[in-house]
């Protein structure tokens, strides 16, 4: 059976996903056992508020695909392609908004060990 793997933030793993205000109480690790060539699509999206007395003061939404597959796995490590694509985002920031035009169809190779703890960017230029 296969276990699915949770991403919270963009690019990395060891996954730590808040859903609460106080993120003490409110965070998961999830580890997925992948099997080479297995692929899988997920849909991310990411909110951040800021709250001045008791009203919302700025909104920042991004939302992405991003597909990834095992290319090669080991009894303690795993090499996967990550690709990213589909990037909406609606922000006041324009220098978030001109990062996120560049990272527009991505592909990252990393490598985890077993656990999916970072050890790698493969294909860092």
């Amino acid at each position: 059976m296969k276990k699915l793997l949770i991403i919270g933030i963009l690019f990395l793993y060891s996954t730590n996903i808040s859903s609460q205000i106080n993120p003490k109480y409110s965070t998961v690790q999830v580890v997925a056992y992948w099997s080479k060539l297995e692929k899988q699509s997920y849909n991310i999206s990411y909110e951040k508020l800021k709250i001045k007395n008791n009203d919302t003061i700025s909104r920042e939404i991004m939302k992405y695909e991003v597909d990834i597959k095992v290319i090669d796995s080991t009894n303690n490590s795993y090499t996967s392609e990550w690709f990213y694509k589909n990037f909406t985002i609606d922000t006041d920031y324009e220098l978030v908004k001109k990062l996120t035009a560049i990272s527009k169809d991505i592909s990252v190779t990393i490598k985890t060990d077993e656990l999916d703890t970072f050890i790698e960017v493969v294909n860092w230029e």
